[in-house]
C-alpha cells in the first residue's frame, strides 16, 4: 500500500473522514492526499539516506547531552538538599520515632492504654471469639 498502513486502518480513516473514498464497480477507490505516501526511501539515493542517518545521530547525541546535563543538575540539587538535613547522632533516630509515636497515640484508645486485646481487628470489628 502506498500509505504504509493496514486495510483496517484505512477503513477507520475513511469513517473518520480523514481519507476520502468512493465506491466503484471494481471495489473502493481511496483518494490519497499528495505527500501522504511513506515510501520515500525508494526514491532516496544512498547519500540521502546517509545524510538522514547522520542528522538523526547528531540529534540523538544532542538529546543525550541535554539529558546528562539535566541528570547532573538533579544530582547537585539532591546533594545540596541532603547536606541541609542535620545528621542525627547514633541511637537518637529510634528515640525520636518512639516519641513521635507516643505523641500521635495520645488521646486514642490503643492496646497500650487498654487491656491488650489480642483478637484480630476484623474480629473486634465484626464480633466473634478468638
Amino acid at each position: 500500500m502506498k500509505l504504509g498502513i493496514s486495510k483496517p486502518a484505512v477503513r477507520a480513516r475513511i469513517r473518520r473522514d480523514t481519507l476520502t473514498a468512493e465506491k466503484t464497480p471494481d471495489g473502493v477507490r481511496v483518494h490519497v492526499p499528495p505527500g501522504a505516501t511513506t515510501d520515500t526511501t525508494a526514491d532516496a539515493t544512498p547519500s540521502d539516506v546517509l545524510a538522514a542517518k547522520d542528522e538523526t545521530i547528531s540529534l540523538l547525541k544532542e538529546q543525550l547531552a541535554e539529558e546528562r546535563e539535566a541528570r547532573r543538575r538533579a544530582d547537585v540539587l539532591l546533594d545540596r538538599l541532603t547536606a541541609r538535613i542535620p545528621a542525627l547522632p547514633p541511637g537518637q533516630a529510634s528515640d525520636t520515632a518512639a516519641q513521635d509515636a507516643a505523641t500521635v497515640d495520645e488521646g486514642y484508645d490503643t492496646p497500650t492504654t487498654q487491656a491488650a486485646d489480642t483478637r484480630p481487628w476484623w474480629r473486634r470489628l465484626f464480633g466473634g471469639g478468638g
